[in-house]
């Protein structure tokens, strides 16, 4: 995720695991799990934090492409986003295998679906970019 956030969409991203996707990236990436946001840690883990919560941080910050473990998420993903890929790969986390694409209002969709379709030419054959929405 972190090459698919430097090389293919440079632009800010939402994610729940910050890992490699912030690691010298010069775009904004939005932390949505609380790693690295104090607030947010404290909101999830209080109960008090989900969709609403989501997509004003997404708007407060001019993301518009999440990547993330949608199971992370059980009070679900903001219905103002739009699923338009996931990646299966063996080797994002031992507890989660896919991770979803999502699109939020303020994203460019044909830069989306541009800078999708060039990441998915380079990926090892052990992982496949399902593309489900332009």
């Amino acid at each position: 995720m972190g090459r698919f956030a430097r090389s293919f969409y440079r632009r800010a991203v939402g994610v729940n695991d910050l890992g490699l996707v912030a690691s010298g990236n010069a775009n904004y990436v939005l932390d949505l799990w609380g790693l690295g946001s104090e607030d947010i840690r404290l909101a999830r883990t209080a109960g008090e934090y989900g969709p609403a919560g989501m997509a004003a941080l997404a708007d407060a910050h001019g993301v518009g492409l999440v990547m993330i473990y949608d199971a992370w998420f059980p009070k679900g993903i903001p219905s103002g986003w739009t699923k338009v890929a996931v990646l299966e790969t063996r080797t994002a986390t031992l507890s989660q295998r896919n991770i979803t694409f999502y699109c939020t209002p303020l994203a460019d969709a044909a830069e989306v679906s541009s800078a999708l379709n060039a990441f998915r030419t380079t990926l090892p054959p052990r992982d496949a970019l399902h593309i489900v929405a332009p």
